[in-house]
């Protein structure tokens, strides 16, 4: 399947015309076979793609977009989607911090969705990817303690894929290895806030925009409605139809530490594919930065303990 070229001086409603009608032709094969790995294979091949995810360093989005040399393929995490103005081509979903989203059906991105078994959740996905989450969220079995990212390539979607901890690294990155891309640039991956906890660009917006709470029954014949007549699954079911986030996740304890040490492995990994990866975020927790960091590429990386977080600086996007 042939990739849109990427353009230099583009009509951007040509542009992006082009690039959905090559992902539509993606979906289609998707749909016409189900899990089909090989009608993804290298579907963007040496493009650059601008990695949106949902910290707050997404707030930066739009000077890094503006600064490309290209007009990239934009990819989104979960929520990041609904924070920027320009079309988004690939969006990425798990089973957490999940709501419905709804898409132009002239704009809609592959969607490429994540989930461990049991887990409750709603999705009409294009493409369902198994997580195997180990007993008791046993961070020595994540492949953030294994570092062998290349043990996970994407080329069964039947084999559980180890746990990451996170989407980036148990589906987002090999997804984009995959397609064939030579360059990703990512804005909003701040892995964790200064107290090693989840942190999100919508963290500090107005109350009614944060995630819904989760279904607990307090009393025994609550837990008993929801436990035979699937209470909880319903009350889920309408957070989802209603557009809520549900499913709100937490990180455990030593799981930022553990992400943030294993970027330098990701890194020689894309790089002996000849990806570069550059990092654009706010936060001490990504190896290599001084505080709030720039867009880094793979010589900038360096692991380190977790740092304090430091005053704002401005950040600014490195090209080759």
């Amino acid at each position: 399947m042939t990739t849109p070229p990427a353009p230099n001086d583009p009509d951007p409603g040509l542009h992006d015309a082009a690039l959905f009608a090559h992902v539509a032709r993606l979906r289609a094969a998707l749909r016409k076979r189900p899990g089909d790995l090989e009608s993804l294979r290298d579907a963007f091949a040496g493009r650059t793609v601008l990695l949106l995810s949902c910290g707050p360093s997404l707030n930066r989005w739009r000077e890094v977009y503006d600064a490309l040399p290209e007009r990239p393929v934009v990819a989104c995490v979960k929520q990041a989607i609904d924070r920027i103005d320009v079309p988004c081509h690939l969006h990425f979903l798990n089973s957490q911090n999940l709501q419905r989203f709804r898409y132009r059906r002239s704009r809609r991105p592959l969607q490429v969705f994540s989930a461990s078994k049991g887990s409750l959740w709603f999705a009409d996905p294009d493409l369902l990817l198994n997580v195997g989450v180990p007993p008791g969220h046993d961070l020595r079995h994540s492949l953030a303690a294994t570092g062998d990212f290349a043990a996970e390539a994407l080329i069964d979607v039947d084999r559980p894929r180890r746990w990451g901890p996170g989407i980036m690294y148990e589906t987002v990155f090999h997804t984009l290895a995959l397609l064939g891309v030579r360059r990703i640039v990512t804005v909003g991956w701040d892995i964790a806030d200064g107290a090693a906890a989840n942190t999100h660009f919508y963290d500090t917006a107005a109350p009614a925009a944060k995630p819904a709470p989760p279904v607990r029954p307090r009393f025994m014949p609550a837990r008993w409605l929801a436990r035979n007549l699937g209470l909880t699954r319903f009350c889920k079911f309408w957070l989802h139809v209603t557009g809520r986030r549900y499913n709100p996740a937490s990180m455990i304890e030593g799981e930022a530490q553990a992400v943030a040490a294993a970027v330098p492995s990701l890194v020689r990994w894309l790089d002996s594919l000849g990806i570069e990866l550059q990092i654009v975020s706010d936060s001490a927790w990504q190896p290599g930065t001084s505080g709030p960091s720039a867009a880094v590429g793979s010589s900038g990386h360096s692991a380190h303990p977790a740092p304090a977080r430091t005053a704002a600086a401005q950040p600014r996007l490195t090209t080759p």
